[in-house]
C-alpha cells in the first residue's frame, strides 16, 4: 500500500515549479491531488496528465489570488471535489514576487505581493482546517530570503518573514488535532520564476557554487522536503522553519 493511499492534498500554484513537482511526488504515494492554478490551464492540464500517467488521480481548480475575492471560488470548487470529504495535505505554494527596490516598488506591487503571499494563505489556511482530518499535514513554503533579505526584494522577503511568522502560531493553534505546520525555505531553485535569473549557464554555475552542495536546487528537491513533512515519519515536525538551500551561503 502507498503511503498516503486514500489521502488528499490541495497543492496551490501546482501547475508548474516547485508545486508541480510536490503533486507528482504526492500522487506517486497514492494521495489524490487538487492541482490549483491561476491563468496557465495549459500547464496545469499537463501536470494532471503527468499525475495519471504514473497512476495517479486528482482534479484542477482555478482562482486568482491577486484578487482577493476569487478565493471564494477556490473554497466552492474544491468543496465540489471533496463531496464531503475531509483534506489531509494543505501545501501553500503559490506565491509572486515583484523585483523591485523600495525606491521603485509600487504600492500596487506591493499590495499583490501580499496578497498572494500572505492573504491568501491566511483565509485559504483557515478556510481549510475546518475541513482538515486530525493528524493532517499544513506546509507554507516559504523562502530563504525571509531570513537573508536582498534589497530588490524587500517586500517580497517580507511577505515570507510572514508566513514563517503565521506557521509558527498555527503549528501551537493546530498541535492539540496532532496537525503539523512547517514552513518549507528553499534557496536558488531553478523553476519558471528564476528562469530569467538562469537563462545564462555561468550565472547559474555561480550561483551554484555559493552553496554547500555545488549546484542550485530543482523543483524536486523542495518536492521530497515536502513529501517527508507529509509522511508519518515527519510527524513529529511543527512549527519549524526548514531551509532547503543545498547550505546556500556556508
Amino acid at each position: 500500500m502507498k503511503k498516503f493511499e486514500n489521502k488528499i492534498a490541495l497543492i496551490t500554484g501546482s501547475s508548474r515549479g516547485i508545486g508541480k513537482s510536490i503533486a507528482l511526488e504526492l500522487a506517486k504515494e497514492g494521495a489524490f491531488v487538487i492541482i490549483h492554478y491561476t491563468n496557465n490551464k495549459l500547464s496545469a492540464e499537463q501536470t494532471l496528465n503527468e499525475v495519471n500517467a504514473i497512476g495517479g488521480k486528482g482534479e484542477l481548480v482555478r482562482a486568482d489570488f491577486m484578487d482577493t475575492n476569487s478565493i471564494d471560488d477556490l473554497f466552492s470548487e474544491v468543496d465540489k471535489i471533496l463531496s464531503n470529504k475531509k483534506i489531509d495535505f494543505l501545501i501553500n505554494n503559490a506565491g509572486l514576487l515583484e523585483k523591485s527596490s523600495i525606491e521603485n516598488v509600487s504600492e500596487e506591487q506591493f499590495d499583490n505581493m501580499f496578497n498572494v503571499n500572505v492573504k491568501s494563505v491566511f483565509f485559504i489556511t483557515k478556510h481549510f482546517i475546518s475541513i482538515m482530518n486530525n493528524g493532517g499535514r499544513i506546509i507554507n513554503i516559504s523562502s530563504n530570503l525571509s531570513k537573508r533579505p536582498r534589497q530588490e526584494l524587500i517586500a517580497y522577503a517580507m511577505t515570507k518573514a510572514a508566513i514563517d511568522n503565521f506557521t509558527t502560531t498555527l503549528a501551537s493553534t493546530l498541535g492539540s488535532r496532532q496537525i503539523t505546520v512547517n514552513s518549507v525555505a528553499p534557496g536558488a531553485t531553478d523553476t519558471d520564476m528564476n528562469k530569467e535569473r538562469f537563462k545564462d549557464p555561468i550565472v547559474k554555475e555561480s550561483i551554484g557554487n555559493m552553496n554547500a552542495l555545488k549546484r542550485v536546487g530543482t523543483p524536486n528537491d523542495i518536492a521530497k522536503v515536502v513529501t517527508f513533512l507529509c509522511s508519518e515519519d515527519g510527524g513529529w515536525i511543527t512549527g519549524q522553519y526548514i531551509e532547503a538551500s543545498g547550505g546556500a551561503g556556508l
